[in-house]
């Protein structure tokens, strides 16, 4: 048996904390995403389906909240490039979109593509679930 195998893996300064179900209660939203699924949170008590996933409902601060997915397709309402700035192992340019999912789920995803000028208003994105180290995960999109 190698050290690796003896030893479970750990992080000296876990850049992704919000992973560990120790750390944080909607951790259960990167379970779901290495399964290829986008998730959020919907209110059992009022019915509010809120982004980002939460533990309370922020309209009636009840805590009886279901997973429910998401598509995993969203329009680009917006777009833009990171030229400068952009995190050690990434590209020197980044291609970062608002997305609309439903009417009521927009958030700001990274576009993996080469090429910065095709990530456009009206074009679709779909999810890829993109590693970031061992065992960490983020959602990114690809356009459709």
């Amino acid at each position: 048996m190698s050290q690796d195998e003896a030893r479970p893996y750990s992080f000296t300064l876990d850049p992704f904390p919000q992973q560990a179900p120790e750390w944080n209660r909607a951790s259960a939203f990167y379970d779901h995403l290495r399964e290829g699924r986008l998730t959020t949170t919907r209110c059992r008590t009022c019915d509010l389906v809120s982004w980002p996933p939460r533990s309370v409902c922020p309209e009636c601060h009840g805590d009886d909240l279901e997973w429910i997915d998401l598509p995993t397709e969203g329009r680009i309402l917006a777009a833009t490039v990171q030229v400068a700035g952009t995190p050690p192992g990434f590209p020197a340019a980044l291609v970062f979109a608002l997305l609309e999912f439903t009417p009521d789920v927009r958030f700001i995803g990274r576009i993996l593509t080469e090429d910065l000028e095709a990530a456009v208003a009206d074009r679709m994105a779909s999810l890829v679930v993109q590693e970031v180290s061992r065992d960490r995960v983020v959602p990114a999109f690809r356009l459709v």
